[in-house]
């Protein structure tokens, strides 16, 4: 193995190479800084409309709460194995924005 010889590019190849490199290392930098930007502007975005500024005079009557059952909020229309809403006729469902007939 101490006889394997390995071609070494010259300067100016190698110089490129490092450029090349040097760019790229930019990049990511570049990109990692963008990230944490986005991240501090959706959390001061959040913090502005679901913090700061909530108007205690609007809240739901008793204010908000945490926990309770969907059957609370909504009426419960269908179920089971199919993303489906009933309407009445057994043989007809919503899936998404279009209605099937079911023979």
């Amino acid at each position: 193995m101490c006889d394997v010889m390995v071609p070494i590019p010259n300067i100016t190849q190698q110089q490129a190479l490092v450029d090349e490199y040097q760019t790229i290392e930019r990049r990511i930098q570049i990109n990692e800084q963008l990230c944490q930007k986005l991240e501090e502007t959706a959390q001061a975005l959040y913090r502005k409309y679901f913090v700061e500024n909530i108007d205690p005079e609007n809240l739901p009557e008793g204010g908000w709460r945490w926990g309770g059952k969907i059957s609370e909020v909504a009426e419960i229309r269908a179920g089971g194995d199919r993303p489906s809403v009933f309407f009445g006729d057994k043989n007809r469902y919503l899936f998404g924005s279009n209605f099937f007939q079911m023979d």
